[in-house]
């Protein structure tokens, strides 16, 4: 899925509520704030990634005023998504929250800050379920604002599953590429 430029969210909210995305098993998003092929074009605002990656992965009923955080891709495995621009939000609880079982994560983000650690899960928490269960391989490219810091802290809260004990299996692999944030951390 490719989204770029003017895109409304409202659009890709009812384009996604008529696809059955329960059969997807790989989910790819590039997206781009910028007119393709137009220089004259002014830029789009702040928080347009957002608001595409929040009509993607939320349901919304028109009846219901409060988010339907119900797993909307609950058989995607592998999940990558991609910002040509930079300096965006990005809701990292909202996409986890509707891909429980991704097992292979590539995130291609510059200038965007990290995911938040998990503490807890429920009314009034970041995240409605333990993030990334499943999680075995991470790639991370131009991450350049993901500190070294903070990545750890969100791998680590990673490590106990939703009752906090530890989990008998652990992020296999994490590759990482023109993460300039991360240079130089030890730990």
């Amino acid at each position: 899925m490719s989204i770029a430029g003017d895109a409304q969210d409202h659009f890709l909210a009812d384009l996604m509520h008529l696809m059955n995305m329960t059969t997807v098993s790989e989910l790819r998003i590039s997206m781009a704030v910028w007119h393709i092929g137009d220089e004259d074009c002014p830029p789009v605002k702040f928080g347009r990634p957002a608001s595409w990656l929040n009509a993607i992965f939320i349901l919304k009923h028109e009846d219901d005023v409060k988010d339907d955080r119900t797993s909307m891709f609950p058989n995607v495995k592998k999940l990558h998504l991609k910002l040509e621009d930079y300096n965006q939000y990005i809701p990292f609880d909202r996409i986890f929250d509707s891909t429980p079982r991704v097992r292979n994560l590539t995130l291609n983000l510059p200038h965007c800050l990290p995911p938040n650690p998990y503490h807890g899960h429920g009314l009034y928490r970041n995240y409605q379920a333990f993030p990334c269960k499943y999680l075995e391989t991470v790639q991370l490219r131009n991450c350049d604002s993901f500190s070294g810091k903070e990545t750890l802290r969100f791998f680590q809260s990673l490590k106990r599953n939703e009752d906090g004990e530890l989990k008998t299996e652990d992020v296999q692999r994490i590759e990482i590429e023109i993460c300039n944030g991360m240079k130089g951390f030890k730990d």
